[in-house]
């Protein structure tokens, strides 16, 4: 009887060890997982921080190169810089712009002596606007010289959504 009993004890033992092993799993393992769903979840938003700030940095340099464009035009259609007519000349520096930025979606236009010119409308298209009922033209008067973005509108000749 005692080998029996000492058997007995033995296996109560095992599963004794077998029963608190499962307990402690059962215990630890929605911990980890939870754990581990923090870890992931943490990396997701620093990940995510890191992603929104390339593309806030990408905005601000797309922002300052067209700020950049302006502004030399601006300059080259002063009267007392101009050397062609400014058709011609914004018509060149478009060339240019496209050739060194690659930029061929870029559309220009300019109001002088409240007349648009543009080497990028068709001049049927351009003579219906008037520029001084135009937002952009209003919201540029009152910046004096400063560059100014309007807010998202329809373009009334390219029937698209634009920002001067």
């Amino acid at each position: 009887m005692k080998k029996g009993g000492l058997l007995l004890e033995r296996i109560k033992r095992k599963y004794w060890y077998l029963i608190v092993s499962l307990v402690i799993i059962i215990l630890f393992f929605p911990l980890s997982i939870r754990e581990m769903s923090m870890s992931v979840l943490k990396d997701a938003q620093l990940i995510g921080e890191k992603n929104a700030k390339v593309f806030a940095l990408n905005e601000v340099l797309y922002t300052k190169q067209y700020e950049t464009i302006i502004s030399t035009l601006e300059y080259q259609l002063r009267p007392e810089n101009r050397t062609d007519t400014c058709v011609t000349l914004m018509e060149r520096y478009l060339k240019f712009v496209d050739d060194t930025m690659n930029l061929k979606s870029l559309k220009v236009y300019a109001s002088i002596d409240e007349k648009i010119q543009s080497p990028t409308y068709r001049e049927d298209d351009v003579a219906a606007i008037n520029p001084l009922e135009r937002e952009w033209y209003q919201k540029a008067i009152e910046a004096d010289g400063k560059i100014i973005y309007t807010d998202v509108y329809s373009d009334a000749v390219l029937n698209t959504n634009v920002v001067t």
